[in-house]
């Protein structure tokens, strides 16, 4: 049975229950790096991971703002457990963008989680129901918790150029590089993943220009659609502004101006 929806006050109260015990712990999950699964397992009995959850999958479907309030929450006890907090509680958002077939076959368990690699490297060979996947990604924060991953690789496409997008597999499917070794944010786990000829099925792919359109035929639920939208039409808001500052910067590089002189 899904969870009732708590009070945002409820929520935060727990995540910084959480951080409490994740402060405790930052010294040996750094060692460790990766997060443990006491720690992922308190999440969820928190049912912090439902908050970006679609309804119709026992999730809270709350806007991105609660979402932030609660990594901050987490983050102020431990970075990295902040950090793959973030990820793997907003890839539930992602496994929305994606067909229902997916997402039926993702949350058959309502307690899986994904995580993933972004860069669209990963090359496939189109076969009958889906594709071959091979490459790798790195930076795959969370990886050692999940049990699906998202995978950034060129999609084929009929009569056309493969188009850029994510193919999402099992964790099973793929294999984890050890290759994290840092000194800040070592917790994180960012591993390697990678994939050799893993079968994909072709309802979990999507290109990026499917999800960056709110109205396309996706699974998306319709509140995350909206906000999906509101989202989109935000960046290109500071897109604009991005453009109108580059022409200020471009002029003021232009000039003759030196330090300590007025223009």
């Amino acid at each position: 049975m899904p969870s009732a929806r708590p009070e945002v006050a409820e929520v935060l109260a727990r995540a910084r229950a959480i951080a409490g015990a994740a402060r405790e712990r930052a010294l040996e999950t750094e060692a460790a790096r990766r997060i443990g699964e006491d720690i992922i397992a308190k999440m969820r009995q928190a049912d912090l991971f439902r908050i970006l959850q679609p309804r119709a999958f026992g999730g809270f479907e709350y806007g991105f703002e609660v979402f932030a309030q609660v990594e901050a929450a987490l983050a102020s006890g431990c970075g990295s457990t902040g950090w793959v907090y973030g990820l793997l509680a907003s890839h539930q958002w992602l496994i929305a963008c994606f067909s229902q077939a997916a997402q039926d076959e993702v949350w058959q368990d309502r307690n899986a989680l994904a995580a993933g690699t972004y860069a669209p490297v990963a090359q496939a060979e189109a076969v009958d129901g889906g594709y071959l996947v091979s490459g790798s990604g790195g930076f795959c924060s969370g990886c050692d918790n999940a049990q699906w991953q998202f995978l950034g690789g060129m999609i084929p496409q009929p009569q056309a150029a493969p188009q850029p997008g994510f193919f999402l597999l099992r964790t099973s499917d793929i294999t984890i590089e050890d290759d994290w070794r840092v000194m800040g944010l070592a917790g994180t786990g960012s591993k390697r993943i990678v994939a050799r000829r893993a079968f994909v099925p072709v309802h979990r792919a999507v290109t990026f220009a499917e999800l960056a359109d709110a109205s396309c035929r996706l699974g998306l639920h319709r509140p995350l659609a909206r906000r999906a939208r509101d989202g989109a039409r935000s960046r290109q808001q500071l897109g604009d502004l991005g453009s109108v500052g580059g022409q200020r910067r471009e002029r003021v590089s232009s000039c003759s101006c030196r330090p300590g002189r007025a223009a």
